[in-house]
């Protein structure tokens, strides 16, 4: 069951929309195409507070806009969520309440349907989840038993330094997007966070200045 709700908003502001429009095309190019199958992307930061949230709803956003299938945008990031205020809508249920029921397909889905082609998973849960961590290898799990349902799921991770667990995450994502706001860090440290992930075998598609 799909959830039925108020229509959640967002649309990508006119002024970025063709950047955006040139970023899905080279993640596409940088994933081989991603032509066939199905796609899970990270999006995720060195440190909190970089625009990740708001990245990851442009890309979803703009996937969604290829008309190629269903996108799914997951807010993944439990401690700090986003996603529910970007699309104006509420924070639960979500993606807590699924994990801690167990996922059952379609009939116990808390997914917030958008559009024909975006939907939206927001963090749920409730005040006293923002202590705790998401479990990883439940939201792995999870992940890849939604995969099958859609083209592309694009999501929204905690910051690499908030949780050591969130390596697995992104090693189990097929491509991982790096977002950096630029007045914040130092280029080394945006290196060196770059050559770490590619020695845990992480796929970086690459990464965004914000």
């Amino acid at each position: 069951l799909v959830r039925e709700t108020a229509p959640v908003q967002w649309d990508i502001p006119p002024h970025i929309r063709r950047h955006y429009v040139a970023f899905r095309e080279q993640l596409l190019l940088a994933a081989n195409g991603a032509s066939h199958g199905h796609y899970l992307i990270g999006v995720t930061s060195c440190s909190r507070c970089e625009g990740v949230s708001t990245v990851a709803a442009n890309l979803a956003s703009s996937l969604s806009e290829m008309g190629s299938g269903a996108v799914l945008l997951v807010d993944a990031n439990a401690r700090d969520p986003s996603v529910h205020r970007i699309f104006q809508t509420r924070l639960a249920p979500g993606l807590l309440d699924v994990l801690a029921t167990g996922y059952q397909g379609d009939e116990d889905s808390q997914i917030i349907r958008r559009a024909a082609s975006l939907n939206v998973l927001t963090a749920g849960g409730d005040n006293d989840s923002l202590e705790r961590p998401l479990c990883t290898d439940h939201l792995i799990g999870f992940l890849h038993t939604m995969r099958q349902d859609y083209r592309f799921i694009v999501v929204d991770m905690p910051a690499l330094d908030e949780d050591g667990s969130i390596v697995r995450l992104a090693c189990s994502c097929d491509g991982l997007v790096l977002v950096v706001e630029t007045e914040r860090l130092r280029w080394e440290a945006v290196s060196k966070a770059r050559q770490q992930l590619q020695q845990w075998n992480t796929n970086v598609l690459g990464v965004l200045l914000n």
